[in-house]
């Protein structure tokens, strides 16, 4: 009773450790992209916070979200994952998961997954805005429609070198940065305290969902969490989720830029609903790619990380 009573407490510590460095950190890399972007482009504070709340597609608009989400993004995932591990003197790469070598023959498995992955994630998307209530949430769906406005800004591009910039803000930044925080750091973090791989999956999946503010996607999101999650757990390497997760981020960016260019083509649109049979195709193929993943797992050490 005394050791059940003992680890509770010091899970319930190690979490309001973690969320005191996450808040900190946000707030202190927000305010240097905030900071940042007010020099480079000789606006006030008052002025960027003003363009971050009300994104706008002009040049100062569109760079300004850009730089606050990156610096957002690597404070409050990136920095946070490597001051939490650095604070219990953990080697920082092999607990975050950068310690495991990513098999080279599963790697075109990867890469294939996208492809069914984009058309599943579609079809996930349209059930969700289809659900009964979702466009009556009130604040929530005001949250949405902001982020909806600033994932707009953030897409636009200029021209072509613009796009790749965009390329590497919007898809491989986020990618890192999130993959060491709920793959890397919080997926072990909830197995050991539960006792239970899945249920860090499930957590970590839910969490990486809630963060992500959004009421319309959060079924496909939390789709693809669960299956980032099990990549991780079954390659025991964070650069497999870290590939899927940057080719499905940068996919969004490519099918973005492209409907700008050809509006006319509807699988390139954002409204895009993918025929039953399509999603019914896609979702048979993903589940065999991850099917053949999983054949060739490697198997999990039994010892915990954050016992």
């Amino acid at each position: 009773m005394n050791d059940r009573l003992g680890n509770t407490l010091l899970f319930l510590s190690r979490l309001f450790m973690l969320a005191g460095v996450f808040l900190l950190s946000q707030a202190v890399f927000g305010f240097l992209g905030i900071a940042l972007s007010g020099k480079l482009y000789g606006l006030s504070y008052a002025e960027v916070i003003g363009l971050v709340n009300h994104p706008q597609l002009s040049t100062e608009g569109v760079y300004t979200q850009r730089w606050v989400q990156s610096f957002n993004n690597v404070g409050s995932f990136l920095i946070t994952a490597i001051v939490f591990v650095g604070f219990y003197r953990k080697p920082i790469l092999p607990t975050l998961g950068f310690s495991g070598r990513l098999k080279p023959r599963i790697i075109p498995g990867l890469v294939l997954l996208i492809i069914p992955a984009i058309f599943v994630i579609s079809g996930l998307a349209d059930f969700n805005r289809r659900l009964p209530g979702i466009e009556q949430l009130g604040n929530l769906n005001e949250l949405q429609q902001h982020r909806d406005a600033m994932l707009n800004v953030l897409l636009h591009s200029f021209n072509f070198w613009d796009a790749l910039i965009l390329v590497f803000t919007l898809a491989l930044i986020p990618a890192v940065c999130e993959e060491v925080f709920f793959r890397g750091l919080l997926l072990p973090f909830f197995s050991d305290w539960t006792k239970n791989k899945a249920a860090g999956i499930w957590i970590s999946a839910l969490l990486f969902t809630i963060l992500h503010f959004s009421v319309t996607q959060f079924i496909p999101i939390l789709f693809m969490g669960l299956v980032l999650g099990y990549l991780f757990v079954w390659t025991r390497s964070l650069w497999a989720s870290v590939m899927v997760h940057f080719l499905n981020n940068a996919s969004t960016v490519l099918f973005h830029q492209l409907s700008d260019q050809h509006p006319e083509v509807a699988v390139l649109r954002e409204d895009y609903q993918a025929p039953p049979m399509i999603f019914a195709a896609s979702l048979l193929l993903m589940l065999l790619l991850l099917f053949w993943i999983r054949s060739k797992r490697v198997e999990a050490d039994t010892e915990a990380l954050w016992p």
